[in-house]
């Protein structure tokens, strides 16, 4: 058997900010294979862990006590020391420069962390100041360096691999349950793609109403957002992926609503009239975690 796949140890690989091409460097930089590339991690890394958190709350002058109102999660920023070394004074140097190529204050890479028991999980970072040397002789001299590396996730949670789900039209019934699970430590806002021809509805949320979609027709697939930062329902058309339509113009304003509550698991009654066999709810949705692990 592979010994990743037996390896009880944390891994930690950094994918470099994508070139031009598109390609990006990876440093195995904890765990199974690490120091592949000649860096390894550091210790006491800093706010690996549970991003930062602002409580906000309600108190008036005749209240007893607060009243909870909302939780703030702020950018993440790391602090991290990284081992650089090599086998002789120009390897070390290749690597060295190698590192600092692969970092960007503009453009995240990411920092991966693979357990046996939850898989992979995502961060995204970027530098946040220049790289700090913790130099205790010359590098030149022991082919090697230390480097204090502050870094800035804006988007703090760890993600791991999308969950997809699907409803198909069994029988021509026209309706059905489109079961979606979150498995992590926050609300998820699901999408959704369906293809024409067909008029489909889905519920907002455990409990909520039917929502009913303008209709389409053959040749089209309705995509939707939900998050409600960015919530969008565009027809487009399947085989060109050329955008027809704004169906939330369509829509006057209803649209989902509702998340996924975390850890756990919901089912949604969908329906489509005018449909045929290859009518289909497709789900996608993201876990995110406070945790690498």
């Amino acid at each position: 058997m592979n010994n990743f796949l037996t390896d009880d140890r944390t891994k930690i690989v950094y994918f470099g900010a994508p070139h031009k091409d598109g390609s990006r460097n990876r440093f195995h930089l904890a765990g199974h294979g690490m120091g592949k590339e000649g860096v390894l991690l550091g210790v006491d890394p800093s706010e690996l862990e549970f991003p930062p958190e602002e409580i906000l709350w309600s108190e008036g002058a005749r209240q007893d006590g607060a009243s909870y109102l909302d939780t703030i999660i702020s950018k993440r920023e790391l602090d991290l020391k990284f081992l650089i070394s090599g086998p002789d004074k120009r390897e070390f140097r290749r690597r060295r420069e190698l590192w600092f190529r692969s970092w960007s204050a503009s453009t995240p890479g990411q920092l991966g962390c693979y357990t046996r028991y939850n898989g992979w999980r995502w961060l995204g970072v970027q530098r946040s100041g220049p790289p700090q040397p913790l130099w205790g002789k010359d590098p030149a001299l022991i082919r090697a360096a230390d480097y204090d590396m502050d870094l800035v996730a804006a988007d703090p949670l760890w993600h791991s691999f999308q969950e997809k789900y699907l409803w198909v039209n069994e029988g021509l019934t026209g309706r059905g349950k489109l079961k979606i699970r979150n498995a992590s430590d926050y609300k998820v806002f699901p999408q959704y793609y369906m293809p024409g021809p067909g008029t489909y509805s889905i519920q907002d949320g455990d409990g909520g109403d039917l929502i009913t979609f303008p209709k389409l027709v053959a040749g089209e697939t309705l995509s939707i957002d939900t998050h409600p930062r960015r919530p969008f329902a565009r027809i487009f058309q399947t085989g060109t992926g050329i955008v027809t339509r704004n169906a939330l113009k369509e829509m006057r304003g209803r649209r989902l609503r509702q998340p996924m509550d975390e850890w756990s698991t919901t089912e949604l009654d969908v329906t489509v009239t005018g449909g045929n066999y290859a009518s289909a709810i497709y789900s996608v949705a993201a876990p995110r975690f406070a945790s690498p692990w």
